[in-house]
């Protein structure tokens, strides 16, 4: 009975997490999956079941999460993998892909490693190792990322390089799109990462995630009938 009782509970606390998850992040804007060290998914929310569904990058393949090609399949695999690594703190690894999606334009997926003492305690028989976020270039994050500026006090130009760095795009690509020299955006990019408290881009992706998610206005976007919008 105990035993039981104990499964109960467990199951309880799964659906009030996952629940809590799904709603943050559908408010936040983007589809997010958690995923074991074997790319296995243990979370994912609407978005995200939406994006496999419809074959949009990502896919399910023999239970594991994959992209739509072995190259980039692998990637995904490495970046997830990595995050398990004893030793590994926060920060210390994680990375970018883009994923293909046929004719649109390619969605951008920040992969995020979890070290332990972050992942859930619900979640301790299948201990998510990486977050992924998958966000939509071409759709902006303006919303958030004005909030995230607001709360660390970045400036307006600083703001704009950070939506280049969060949109995937290099130091070069940022300077050359907002009309400026790679040195004033690297100026730009270190005052970002004092005023943040991180030390390099992928610390500052998962800080801008970690902090779009809590306290976002419950608006989840509805997909329109332009098969590129996700």
């Amino acid at each position: 009975m105990q035993r039981a009782a104990a499964i109960h509970d467990l199951l309880s606390r799964t659906r009030a997490t996952t629940n809590s998850l799904g709603a943050a992040v559908a408010a936040a804007g983007f589809a997010v999956f958690l995923l074991t060290k074997d790319c296995r998914v243990v979370f994912a929310n609407a978005k995200a079941e939406d994006l496999v569904r419809r074959q949009m990058g990502l896919r399910y393949a023999l239970g594991r999460l994959a992209a739509a090609t072995p190259a980039l399949t692998a990637r995904l695999h490495a970046l997830a993998r990595h995050g398990s690594w004893p030793g590994r703190a926060e920060g210390d690894v994680g990375g970018s892909l883009e994923l293909s999606r046929g004719d649109c334009p390619p969605l951008l997926a920040h992969v995020i490693p979890l070290a332990a003492s972050r992942a859930a305690a619900v979640f301790d028989i299948d201990r998510p190792a990486a977050a992924i976020f998958v966000v939509d270039p071409t759709a902006g994050l303006g919303a958030q990322i004005e909030r995230f500026a607001a709360r660390f006090g970045l400036t307006i130009a600083e703001t704009r390089v950070l939506g280049e760095i969060i949109g995937g795009n290099g130091l070069l690509a940022a300077a050359t799109k907002l009309k400026i020299t790679e040195a004033t955006a690297r100026s730009h990019a270190n005052h970002i990462l004092a005023k943040t408290g991180t030390s390099r881009q992928t610390e500052l992706i998962r800080r801008f995630f970690e902090t779009a998610l809590p306290g976002v206005a419950a608006s989840a976007g509805i997909l329109g009938k332009n098969n590129c919008v996700f």
